[in-house]
């Protein structure tokens, strides 16, 4: 899933994101299905947790804002969040091949 959505979202001109946007994403969907703080509260519901045992990224704590996630929330619409979430579902349920 998150390369998916770094494919749809990042840009190959200008700077590349301190936080890639498909860890942003797996941070507010494990935030959802674990303790669901809102958007401007995720930093103090990651203080006690292993980010980078969890995403495997380093991030530091200051680095989650909600105008991070808001920007990418507005990127991933933009970008055409349905079509999306439907590359991730075909990949979901594709069979995955045996050697």
């Amino acid at each position: 899933m998150p390369a998916l959505i770094n494919t749809a979202l990042s840009s190959s001109t200008g700077r590349p994101e301190e936080i890639p946007y498909g860890v942003l994403a797996m941070m507010m969907i494990v935030n959802m299905c674990d303790d669901h703080h809102p958007i401007y509260r995720l930093k103090e519901y990651y203080e006690d947790k292993d980010i980078e045992g969890l995403f495997h990224q380093p991030i530091s704590l200051e680095q989650i804002n909600d105008d991070r996630l808001g920007g990418f929330l507005d990127l991933f619409h933009a970008a055409g969040s349905r079509n999306i979430f439907s590359k991730i579902l075909a990949k979901a349920i594709t069979p995955i091949k045996s050697s």
